[in-house]
């Protein structure tokens, strides 16, 4: 694994957050298990993290007598290349930060990925079956008729899952 590195000067009896990025370059399981420093430019120091597990309410036993579990706040698998997908919700000029009920609001939905292998078949989940998706890439129509044109790509019965019609574009 690729740890990046930090030099930062901490003046006594004060807190900085500071922040570290691990990269594992193999597969397997990656467990941090403290952080070490150097004190005057000569003293190495070691810190180790210890993280409490939740506690283990599954037996009277078990709540009786305070048992915690394992934790894992710094544990990782590393596996084979994965997508990392985040998406942003923007507002066409049309649409606005809140919308009445009926009101018709237009958004641009931006989909990245971070990650290092693809995604492709992305479903969109949403908590409301009222929603629209206008495929512009496909559908040649004007703004007017786009908003009466049919364009479900809803997933089962509940209407709330829809695929996403993504193009290599």
């Amino acid at each position: 694994f690729v740890v990046s590195k930090k030099a930062l000067a901490l003046d006594g009896r004060s807190k900085r957050a500071v922040s570290l990025n691990i990269c594992g370059l193999v597969d397997g399981d990656l467990e941090i298990l403290g952080v070490r420093c150097k004190i005057f430019n000569e003293i190495w120091v070691y810190h180790q993290f210890l993280v409490p597990g939740p506690m283990l309410q599954n037996t009277s036993h078990n709540r009786g007598n305070r048992v915690r579990g394992e934790s894992t706040l710094l544990k990782s698998k590393i596996e084979c290349n994965m997508p990392n997908l985040s998406a942003v919700m923007i507002p066409t000029s049309s649409g606005k930060g809140r919308v009445l009920q009926g009101q018709v609001s237009e958004w641009t939905l931006r989909i990245s990925n971070q990650g290092t292998a693809a995604a492709d078949k992305i479903t969109l989940k949403t908590n409301v079956p009222w929603i629209n998706i206008l495929d512009r890439g496909k559908a040649k129509i004007n703004d007017e008729m786009a908003y009466k044109h049919e364009t479900s790509h809803c997933v089962g019965p509940s209407g709330t899952l829809m695929w996403l019609p993504i193009s290599d574009g």
